[in-house]
């Protein structure tokens, strides 16, 4: 017989990976979308 847990354990593996990959993209793409933003406000608060 073969154990259960091992498919589950793939499994999981596979979804902890692709949860990394999209908070690394995340990571990689938040310090551009926090310094537009930035720069709007700076923009707006100069005007």
């Amino acid at each position: 017989m073969h154990r259960t847990s091992g498919g589950l354990d793939s499994a999981s593996l596979f979804s902890f990976q692709h949860w990394c990959h999209l908070v690394s993209q995340y990571l990689l793409h938040f310090p551009s979308m926090t310094s537009r933003f930035i720069r709007k406000i700076g923009y707006l608060c100069h005007c």
